[in-house]
């Protein structure tokens, strides 16, 4: 690759992307590499110049359409163009569909799951005794069930993030609660094969959009081990372009003593793993710095932040390896126009990868987050 001029993007925790400049160009087009698979992206005629030149290289056969509708089992559909703007849905239905088959076949009798509104109880404890016999016990083969819920969570269904991360956490002390957690889960993808991602992009935004986050913490949620949950959703933003990147639904390290540690612990993994090395990777293909945006509920926290120290939290850097003086330098550095908002809690897009949600907050909170049926 780089004997044909194509530059790696380096770090930025992403090492599978590579540029190619053209001078007629303002913007490079991207490879994105998978293994092997790759994508290319850019202005379709220099897109379509950069694929013919590694198709000779490989000795690839060619095609008269090269667009892209699937790739490592994400499937894309087009749901309308226009001028500059375009609307896209990212879903994973081919692939939810194989594995609910399977399932079952193997624990339903062959039957259909009766669907259910969303993928978490909301009452936490769940007495063994009170797990209905008829549901299997899953602890023999709960690693392969939940990777592959691993690969769609990390994929495009964010919806069910926080509860794969939660049947994570017991992988290794399976109980008959997980078993009933796990049903559900799958009751809840039944009939919601087909939602997916929905990413609206404008062209003309390019020399707009900033990266923004939103972040949250459910202090003490696990009810097995007191800790946190961090959670977080990271968008690119412009006037008309919504484009949910990066999300997660994370287990804190160590148990905090209030509700303001385990947020500041939750704006720094949202900081570090996901705010600033995406910022830094775009900052890298769009050449120019990029406003970055943090929105949090938590006002606390925002003002531990804001002062870069707080003499309640004084033993975090200890504890949970967190430095607030760091987080104060990135989001209130002089030299930058970061922003730091305070979020309102019922609209905090990072609350859906905290705790459980009832069907009515649950489901505002998807629209808030972008997901969309492609059948709608």
């Amino acid at each position: 690759m780089q004997s044909k001029n194509y530059t790696q993007v380096v770090d930025t925790g992403e090492e599978s992307i590579w540029l190619k400049q053209f001078p007629e160009s303002k913007y490079p087009v991207l490879i994105i590499l998978y293994v092997d698979d790759f994508e290319i992206s850019g202005v379709d005629k220099l897109a379509k110049l950069v694929l013919s030149e590694i198709r000779a290289g490989l000795g690839m056969a060619h095609k008269s359409n090269y667009e892209l509708n699937d790739f490592i089992g994400l499937e894309k559909v087009t749901l309308w163009q226009r001028g500059t703007k375009k609307c896209v849905v990212i879903h994973q239905a081919s692939y939810i569909r194989t594995f609910l088959l399977e399932f079952e076949q193997r624990h339903n009798q062959g039957h259909a799951l009766r669907s259910v509104t969303t993928p978490m109880r909301t009452d936490k404890d769940i007495p063994d005794d009170k797990v209905p016999e008829w549901i299997s016990d899953f602890s023999g083969e709960c690693n392969e069930w939940i990777g592959k819920l691993l690969w769609v969570a990390r994929g495009c269904r964010m919806d069910i993030s926080n509860s794969v991360c939660r049947l994570s956490r017991r992988l290794s002390k399976w109980d008959r609660r997980s078993d009933l957690e796990l049903y559900r889960l799958m009751q809840y993808l039944k009939n919601k094969e087909t939602l997916g991602l929905m990413m609206i992009a404008d062209s003309q935004d390019f020399d707009r959009l900033i990266v923004s986050g939103d972040v949250d913490a459910d202090w003490g949620g696990d009810v097995y081990t007191g800790k946190s949950t961090s959670g977080a959703i990271t968008v690119v933003k412009g006037p008309n372009t919504f484009v949910p990147l990066e999300w997660f639904s994370r287990t804190q390290q160590a148990a905090s003593q209030s509700s303001g540690e385990a947020e500041i612990v939750a704006i720094h993994e949202g900081t570090y793993r996901s705010i600033v090395p995406l910022t830094t990777t775009l900052e890298k293909i769009f050449m120019r710095k990029i406003v970055m945006c943090l929105g949090s509920d938590a006002t606390a926290a925002i003002s531990a932040l804001y002062n870069g120290y707080s003499k309640k939290l004084a033993y975090i850097l200890r504890t949970q390896k967190v430095s607030l003086d760091g987080l104060h330098e990135i989001w209130y550095n002089p030299e930058e126009n970061n922003v730091v908002r305070k979020v309102p809690t019922e609209k905090n897009r990072g609350d859906l990868f905290t705790k459980p949600l009832d069907a009515i907050k649950f489901w505002f909170m998807l629209e808030r987050v972008g997901m969309k049926f492609i059948n709608e």
